[in-house]
Order: structure tokens, then sequence, then C-alpha cells
């Protein structure tokens, strides 16, 4: 009868552990799911734009898409940014990334511009912003080649703006290695608005 009485305990308390197990597990899958396609997400991108145009969006407008993307990996970082340039007030730059992040919502294609993230290491460094600088200027090099390539796969590139831009890009660089973490608003925009792959 004991055994029975134990058996029964047993019982209870591998379904009380399998139920525990299985929520954890269908909360971690609903935050891995994919966003690409999210017509939800897509229509909190574009709620933001009046706020962006009116000069009146702050980082805490972000916290509800923030919700939305969950854990996916291109989204939450790009967010926390959109939310680091909304502190500073640097409203092109947030339409850029709003336009980048929908872009990617609704392809799932990760954009590669390394000339956008070094731009916004500038922007950071301007803003006494080290860390995410830090990351922006890796992901502009990290970028760097990918780009290039992709570029050139295409036949309507233009590879003239395309050496140009490679020119600044190393300059910048090597400027930026030996120091100076500094440049002119149309440098910066100049880096901001070339074409990504």
């Amino acid at each position: 009868m004991l055994f029975l009485k134990n058996k029964g305990l047993l019982f209870l308390i591998l379904a009380v552990l399998l139920i525990v197990v299985l929520s954890f597990a269908i909360k971690f899958n609903q935050n891995q799911q994919s966003i690409t396609g999210n017509k939800v997400i897509l229509k909190e991108i574009d709620s933001l734009l009046p706020l962006l145009e009116a000069k009146n969006i702050t980082s805490s407008d972000f916290a509800h898409l923030s919700q939305l993307v969950g854990r996916d990996e291109y989204a939450k970082p790009e967010i926390f940014e959109l939310q680091a340039l909304s502190d500073d007030k640097e409203y092109s730059h947030i339409g850029h990334g709003l336009g980048f992040l929908y872009q990617y919502v609704k392809t799932g294609v990760e954009p590669l511009c390394p000339g956008h993230a070094l731009a916004h290491y500038y922007v950071f460094m301007k803003h006494g912003q080290i860390d995410l600088a830090a990351d922006s200027l890796n992901d502009s090099k990290s970028d760097f080649g990918l780009w290039i390539q992709n570029l050139i796969v295409k036949k309507d590139t233009n590879m003239t703006e395309i050496n140009e831009f490679e020119n600044g890009f190393h300059d910048a660089v090597i400027q930026i290695d030996s120091g100076n973490s500094s440049a002119s608003e149309k440098q910066i925009f100049y880096f901001a608005d070339t074409v990504c792959a």
C-alpha cells in the first residue's frame, strides 16, 4: 500500500514537472518565432512615423515595438539603438533605422549597410555612447566584405560610386583606428545614405 501511495506521489510530481517544462518550452518557442511578415509589428513601426516626423519621439515610444519583436537577434538590438538615438534627438538616423527595421520585418532579410553602421559609430561617439559606437563599428567592418560582394553581383551597381565609398570607408576606419573618432555632419550623412545590399 505504501508503494502505491509513493508511486502516486511520484506520478503527481512528474506530471507537475512536465507541465512546468512544457510551459517554459512554449514560452521560449513563442519568443523564438520568426517576425517576418508580422503585420502587427509593421503597423507598430508605421505608428511611430508621425512621432518621428513631429520630432517628438522618445525612447519609451519603442517599448511596445520592443515587446513585439521578442528576442529577435536583428530587431532587438536595432530597437535598442533607436531608443538611444531618440534620447540624443538624432531624428534622421531614427528614420533610417525604422526603414531598415520595417524592411527586415517585411522580408526577413537583414540589410547589409556598413555605411549606415559607420555613421552610427560617429553619432554614438558624439553623444558619448561608447559601447554602442563600438558595436556599430564592429558591425560596419564585419558587413563590409559581403556588402561589396553583393553589390558586385547586382547588374545595376555603379562601380565608380562603390569604389569611392570603399576608399572613403577605409580612410575613415584608418582614422578611427588611429584615434580620430569624429567626422563632419557631411561625412556622417554620406555614410548614412550609402546604398545597402
